[in-house]
């Protein structure tokens, strides 16, 4: 069966950005003076946090810091870290970020520009368990605000929606639809899928709509959705097929709206993004 044209709509949820979304149990600490060297860096606990946690609202191991830097004033925060990949992100103005091992070897050194959605990660690796430093600076006569959290990977909610073909159905046989976002370079990599819902198909339209890639997920009748599924860990660029079940002569446009939790490893997605297949 051909692939079907579509229209994919993903729209990042602004108001639960990785930096700004109020969760219950999230901790949001103000950086304390003096923290202006190596030597009397401030102590602060490691960001950790799943997926799952965010699809919940309910992380407990978020830990933003909120801080100010001028020129003369940089800040240090001490951290201690579990050896292999680790991130630090932020958000703010232009500032540079470093990270230093306990024997004070830089291991990360970045530029950071604020993006249109203000927040980034920046890797690095950890080479064994052990404190860290993070060295928050400006060059520029100015005064800036940040967010800061250091740890493991955070995690952001967004929308996708694709808009289908229209459906002719009949009453000799089901419909359905297929579409593939495999290798849809718009949309984050190891996305989860936490609900699904179909638009534009009237209550009585079908009887059943079963969502396939690999799983097969039937929908809630009526209102055509199935919700809090972030456990069954659906990648979202998969392969996906919409059965319509119902032996009926009716046609239809449908979309199918996902909302997904996807790692922060660089960027944040893209505010609206729009592909005609």
């Amino acid at each position: 069966m051909r692939l079907k044209k579509l229209l994919i709509s993903c729209v990042v949820v602004v108001f639960v950005s990785v930096m700004s979304i109020i969760v219950s149990n999230a901790q949001i600490i103000k950086e304390t003076e003096s923290n202006d060297t190596f030597e009397t860096a401030e102590e602060i606990e490691a960001n950790y946090e799943t997926a799952a946690q965010v699809a919940r609202n309910n992380i407990p191991g978020r830990r933003t810091i909120s801080g100010q830097i001028n020129e003369k004033d940089a800040d240090w925060f001490k951290v201690y870290l579990h050896g292999g990949e680790q991130y630090v992100t932020v958000n703010g103005e232009k500032m540079i970020i470093e990270v230093y091992d306990s024997n004070k070897k830089r291991i990360l050194y970045e530029k950071h520009t604020k993006t249109k959605l203000g927040v980034t990660a920046f890797p690095f690796k950890a080479s064994a368990n052990g404190y860290y430093y993070v060295k928050i600076s400006i060059n520029e006569n100015d005064s800036i605000s940040y967010k800061l959290l250091v740890g493991g990977i955070t995690y952001d909610r967004a929308i996708c929606e694709v808009s289908l073909d229209t459906i002719n159905m009949t009453k000799k046989h089901n419909s359905s639809s297929v579409f593939d976002l495999v290798d849809e370079k718009i949309l984050p990599a190891n996305a989860l899928v936490d609900s699904i819902s179909m638009r534009g198909i009237r209550t009585t339209a079908v009887n059943d709509i079963n969502v396939i890639n690999n799983v097969t997920l039937s929908l809630d009748r009526y209102i055509w959705k199935k919700q809090e599924i972030i456990s069954r860990n659906i990648p979202l660029k998969s392969l996906w097929r919409i059965e319509y079940v119902y032996y009926k002569d009716i046609s239809f446009n449908p979309s199918i709206e996902f909302v997904y939790i996807y790692p922060v490893k660089s960027s944040c997605v893209d505010n609206e993004i729009k592909l005609r297949k």
